[in-house]
């Protein structure tokens, strides 16, 4: 293990500041749950315009970047959800609210 001392000022700030932006993101995605749990459309909202005002301010390659990054997301988390909903519903079941979510995010 590694004594505080052996840091620098500039390690020691840098392992302050992930902390803090790491709780920060986990602060948001607590919100955002809280935000449709307690049904805060005009929150979700703002969310929602963020997340379109942060892609729109990207470069080409930092959107090409960020698509892969999301992509990845999406399918490990997808993946995670669909097995957490299949403890749930059975096969059945569980295709048909898959086909109405899908059909719901296209419309």
């Amino acid at each position: 293990m590694m004594d505080s001392t052996d840091l620098s000022d500039t390690d020691l700030q840098n392992v302050k500041s992930f902390v803090s932006f790491s709780l920060f993101l986990q602060l948001v995605a607590l919100m955002g749950s809280c935000a449709y749990e307690f049904k805060k459309t005009e929150q979700i909202q703002k969310l929602r315009d963020f997340v379109t005002s942060f892609t729109e301010s990207l470069t080409d390659s930092e959107r090409e970047e960020y698509k892969k990054r999301v992509d990845a997301f999406l399918k490990e988390k997808g993946a995670e959800l669909v097995e957490a909903l299949g403890k749930e519903f059975n096969p059945a079941e569980l295709e048909e609210l898959l086909t109405k979510i899908i059909e719901d995010q296209s419309a």
